[in-house]
């Protein structure tokens, strides 16, 4: 899984997540590297969990993942679905 799909990911929807899962990202003792790790993990959960609540925002045209859930223009292409 790619770096921006694992940033949407975490940014838009941990909060479907339950605390006791969500505590392990802000343990202070990760470093930067273990951190993304296990952000990643977290991403393969809420998919894997969560399917059904998360709306995945591709552009159209190019495919690729919009900047926020209700984006209607693309940060790659710029093609624009007002």
């Amino acid at each position: 899984m790619d770096k921006e799909t694992v940033d949407y990911l975490i940014d838009y929807y941990l909060r479907l997540l339950p605390l006791k899962v969500k505590k392990e990202l802000i343990y202070p003792y990760l470093t930067d590297a273990e951190r993304q790790i296990k952000k990643t993990e977290l991403a393969r959960l809420l998919l894997e969990d969560y399917r059904d609540k998360i709306y995945m925002n591709n552009c159209p045209v190019c495919g690729k993942l919009a900047r926020t859930p209700h984006a209607r223009q693309c940060r790659h292409c710029g093609h624009d679905w007002h």
